[in-house]
């Protein structure tokens, strides 16, 4: 069996050309006319007992020379005179030449007259024409054309498989390895993919948990730094050390919730998403954020209810921010609950649309803020992880909506 792809395109290319050459071959006997060109001439054995019946009766002869046509025998008289002329100058335009050459049979029947036999020709089919340009392409190249179609096809269908899986690995995920088959060097780069694939799920697995160590080693300093300012007589000096470490706290405090959110949260449970959204919108209008309901009909989906509250609240804390408070929707199509957080804000621009998901990216917008750059990328991996996704769009006139989309599952089952 063929498994080197270099093997299998050598043996490609010498199949299209023998099959080339086959079919050519076909052509040219197909069309070849089969008529022999070359003359035929009785034997002389033949010719010898005509010539004697030929002299011994002359009265016959006319019916001699017309019953041995009859039988396929064709003799002519030919003079002396002509023989010996030719004989002596064979280029002489007046010379039959078939007539005289050495292959002829020809017996001396008297003193001044030869018996030769004439020639004699196969019957001649109607010549057949040539092929067009258009036919022989037809014929040849289109069955040439179609096995290497078929056969590249064949030989490339694993590499395509494993461009098609390769594109679906996520290394900050536990990522499955790809089948490996196909060819040799298929075979090789799979097991290359393989081994990349778990350096590189080790690499974000050493991350995470480097980052999760050290953002959980560094509350405690954080408490006595927050304790001790506390005592500081100075209230101006006071308030900014607790200011700082405010901000520190709720830096560690996202770091280890986007990791938590990227290593899959809880179990899903049944959630109410009306009741849940209601309830985020309270608490974080209660701590002063602004935020408006919209439209919110009964729609039940499973979801992590802690982690998809995140969400929203950071979804809603970026509108209040930058878009001066934010309005949330709620809807259901094609079988998924959709989120709406939309503002009217300045919005962002077609270059922060495809990074403000990042960790640490701020638009332009936000850099002014006292946001971590977390907020996002905490609700890309929140989302992820319950098997949605989140969208950004345009709002009419300005500002913009994020969309978190959610699958609804009952059992496994979409509903």
């Amino acid at each position: 069996m063929i498994r080197s792809t270099q093997q299998q395109v050598v043996a490609l290319v010498a199949a299209s050309v023998i099959l080339a050459h086959i079919i050519s071959i076909a052509l040219v006997f197909a069309l070849h006319d089969r008529r022999d060109a070359a003359a035929h001439f009785p034997d002389r054995t033949s010719v010898r007992l005509l010539a004697g019946l030929y002299r011994t009766n002359p009265t016959l002869r006319p019916e001699l020379l017309r019953q041995a046509a009859l039988a396929g025998l064709n003799v002519r008289e030919i003079p002396d005179s002509v023989v010996r002329i030719c004989t002596e100058n064979p280029d002489n335009p007046a010379c039959p030449a078939q007539r005289l050459s050495p292959d002829v049979p020809r017996v001396r029947v008297s003193a001044d007259t030869w018996l030769a036999a004439e020639p004699m020709y196969l019957p001649l089919p109607h010549p057949m024409r040539p092929p067009s340009l258009a036919a022989t392409i037809a014929l040849v190249g289109l069955p040439t054309l179609a096995l290497s179609l078929w056969a590249s096809r064949g030989v490339t269908a694993p590499l395509r498989r494993l461009t098609a899986q390769a594109e679906c690995v996520d290394p900050e995920t536990v990522a499955a390895p790809l089948p490996v088959g196909g060819t040799t060097e298929i075979r090789l780069l799979a097991e290359a993919f393989n081994r990349l694939i778990l350096r590189l799920t080790r690499y974000a697995a050493d991350q995470r948990r480097m980052l999760a160590a050290v953002s959980h080693d560094l509350r405690t300093p954080l408490t006595r730094l927050r304790l001790r300012a506390e005592t500081i007589a100075e209230p101006a000096v006071r308030q900014k050390i607790i200011h700082d470490v405010t901000a520190m706290q709720l830096l560690i405090d996202s770091a280890l919730y986007l990791l938590q959110a990227q290593d899959g949260g809880n179990a899903v449970v049944r959630v109410d998403l009306a009741a849940l959204l209601q309830t985020t919108a309270d608490n974080l209008a209660d701590g002063g954020v602004a935020v408006l309901l919209g439209e919110m009909p009964p729609v039940a989906a499973y979801c992590d209810p802690a982690m998809l509250t995140r969400a929203v609240e950071n979804l809603l804390e970026n509108a209040a921010k930058y878009g001066g408070g934010g309005t949330l929707r709620l809807a259901q199509a094609n079988g998924e609950a959709i989120i709406e957080v939309a503002d009217a804000g300045p919005g962002l621009n077609a270059a922060d649309k495809a990074q403000v998901f990042e960790p640490w990216y701020r638009a332009d917008t936000a850099r002014g803020g006292q946001g971590t750059g977390l907020g996002l990328a905490i609700v890309k991996a929140v989302m992820r992880s319950l098997g949605g996704r989140v969208e950004l769009a345009d709002a009419v006139p300005h500002g913009l909506i994020a969309r978190l989309v959610l699958p609804l599952y009952t059992n496994g089952l979409k509903f």
